[in-house]
């Protein structure tokens, strides 16, 4: 029996094809060995960047697992998180089915613009998620995959990646995606001003009045990088 590890790319993508797999394998499994024992001659690693790796992959399961085929096909990966508050994270190839099914299971999808700008593995069409009335919401990823975790410029890169769509009305939608529909995916009492909700607040400053009210999103993303106060559960947070 083949025992298939999802190690997000760790092993694999510095790996020659000259090399043996058997050794290549010996000489840095020792760092999973306090976590389980491992067969060296039944284990094989699935790599999950394919913008980076993907040949390497492909050649690897040619040569060592010529029959190999999926577990389990996405959507019935999706129908498993029925009467599941899940949040989907990523979803750059989610093709209309899959979404229409996220959408049924009033499901979230997390997007993570700059990694997957970096990792090179596309980018989530925002307009079908919008279509499907799934709420997303932007995150980080982490710093495997990104250069810094300050969420205004994440949103930020958001806006200027996101071509086909107005940037005033998109910044607005960025804007929910880190306050209230964050919120709603991770089931917080927070993420709006509104009587009976956690006082969950920051605040922050921009360098010149907005005139125009319709514009004060895009003019948060654009000018905002850090906080100035922090208020959890009303509590001013030094």
């Amino acid at each position: 029996m083949k025992i298939g590890f999802d190690l997000d790319g760790i092993l694999l993508p510095d790996w020659s094809q000259e090399e043996p797999l058997k050794e290549y394998l010996k000489a840095r499994v020792t760092f999973f060995e306090p976590l389980f024992k491992i067969d060296i001659d039944n284990v094989f690693i699935i790599t999950g960047r394919p913008g980076i790796d993907y040949e390497d992959t492909k050649n690897w399961f040619e040569k060592y697992f010529k029959n190999a085929k999926p577990f389990i096909k996405p959507l019935e990966f999706i129908s498993m998180f029925k009467d599941t508050n899940t949040t989907f994270v990523h979803c750059v190839h989610a093709d209309d089915e899959e979404l229409q099914k996220i959408s049924e299971l009033g499901g979230f999808i997390t997007h993570c613009p700059i990694s997957n700008r970096l990792l090179n593995v596309g980018l989530l069409n925002l307009e079908s998620v919008k279509n499907y009335s799934i709420p997303y919401n932007v995150a980080t990823d982490g710093k495997s995959s990104n250069y810094s975790l300050n969420l205004f410029k994440e949103i930020r890169s958001a806006l200027f990646m996101h071509t086909d769509l107005h940037p005033k009305y998109l910044a607005k939608d960025l804007l929910k995606s880190v306050t209230i529909n964050a919120a709603k995916a991770l089931g917080l009492n927070n993420g709006s001003l509104e009587e009976g909700k956690d006082a969950d607040i920051i605040t922050f400053s921009l360098p010149n009045k907005v005139e125009n009210l319709e514009l004060l999103p895009l003019q948060i993303i654009l000018h905002t990088n850090k906080v100035n106060d922090l208020y959890i559960n009303g509590k001013e947070i030094k």
